[in-house]
């Protein structure tokens, strides 16, 4: 599911000066008896509250990445009127910076399970049984440390209190 998001969200990068092109065709035309114009202004405004919470919880290096390689992907005109805070660098640039700190997340996580699987081997072979995995044998403490220590809860309390 994170993959297509991503997959989606390239897409559109990478899409965007197309989707210029087809806004600017559209303008002056009118939609079931609306002008266009009005469409847009609506979308204008609606599109602020969301550019205002990705402004502040996207890494400034994203952003900067996704400008450079407008400069290099896209055509001249569109990549020359491409500003840091708009929806279409903020997008990616946002879900980059949420896929770091997840992988960061599930770093911390692979750490403590190191520790026990390692833990877990070390005692099985003192207690001298060699053919036994440790990873079968581990596997029921690692989700029982992730029950007693409210894993899921302190998992998702971490990823929310991060956007105040």
């Amino acid at each position: 599911m994170v993959l297509n998001g991503v997959a989606i969200l390239v897409s559109l990068y990478v899409m965007a000066p197309v989707g210029m092109q087809a806004m600017q065709s559209m303008q002056g035309q009118t939609i079931a008896g609306q002008p266009t114009q009005a469409l847009i202004q609506v979308f204008s405004a609606a599109r602020e509250p969301f550019r205002t919470f990705l402004q502040k919880h996207t890494n400034e290096r994203e952003k900067r990445f996704f400008i450079r390689s407008a400069n290099v992907v896209w055509p001249k005109d569109a990549a020359s009127s491409l500003h840091e805070n708009d929806l279409i660098v903020l997008a990616p640039a946002f879900t980059l910076t949420e896929l770091t700190d997840a992988f960061k997340i599930g770093f911390l996580l692979y750490i403590a399970f190191i520790v026990i699987d390692l833990i877990i081997a070390n005692v099985l072979l003192a207690m001298g049984l060699n053919q036994v995995t440790p990873t079968n044998v581990a596997i029921p403490f690692k989700l029982l440390l992730f029950v007693v220590m409210d894993g899921w809860s302190t998992l998702i309390h971490g990823l929310v209190m991060t956007y105040r």
